[in-house]
C-alpha cells in the first residue's frame, strides 16, 4: 500500500471493527496495522479482510490478515498415464514413425526443371529460362 491508501485503509478498518462490534482503532493502532500490511496492495488487503469477515466470527489479528494476503503456492499433481506401458510404447513408436515420414526429404526440387527442359514446347519461354537457370545451364539470350 502507499501513503495515498491511508484514508481508504482507515475507512476499511472502521468498517471491519463495526462488522465485529469491535471498538474503533486509535491512530497509533491504525499506523501499526498499516505498517504491518504495507507490503501488500490495498486490493489484496481488502480481499483478505473480506475473506476473514465471510469466514470468521472473531476479530482478526494482524497475523491472520497477513496469512490471507500471502500468495498461495500452486500445487501440481502428477497424473497417471492414461495408457498401459505397452500401449504408451506403441503410441510413441507410431508418433516417431509419423514424424520421420513427415521430415523425410521431399522429392528432388530440381525435377520440375528437368521436366520442363525435357518438354520445352509444353511450357512458356519464361519457364524454360528459369528451369535452365535452376539446373545451372547456360541461358540462351
Amino acid at each position: 500500500m502507499t501513503d495515498n491508501d491511508k484514508k481508504e485503509f482507515a475507512l476499511m478498518m472502521k468498517i471491519v471493527c463495526s462488522s465485529f462490534s469491535h471498538r474503533e482503532f486509535d491512530k497509533d493502532t491504525l499506523r501499526y496495522w498499516f505498517s504491518k500490511l504495507n507490503e501488500y496492495d490495498l486490493k489484496t488487503v481488502s480481499g483478505a479482510f473480506d475473506a476473514w469477515v465471510d469466514s470468521s466470527k472473531h476479530f482478526p489479528t494482524v497475523k491472520d490478515i497477513i496469512e490471507l494476503c500471502k500468495p498461495k503456492p500452486t500445487i501440481f499433481a502428477r497424473l497417471p498415464s492414461p495408457l498401459a506401458k505397452a500401449e504408451n510404447h506403441r503410441h510413441a513408436m507410431e508418433v516417431k514413425e509419423a514424424v520421420e515420414k513427415m521430415t523425410q526429404p521431399k522429392r528432388d526440387m530440381k525435377a520440375w526443371a528437368r521436366k520442363i527442359i525435357a518438354n520445352p514446347s509444353a511450357y512458356p519461354e519464361i519457364s524454360l529460362r528459369y528451369a535452365r537457370e535452376a539446373l545451372g545451364a547456360v541461358v540462351d539470350g
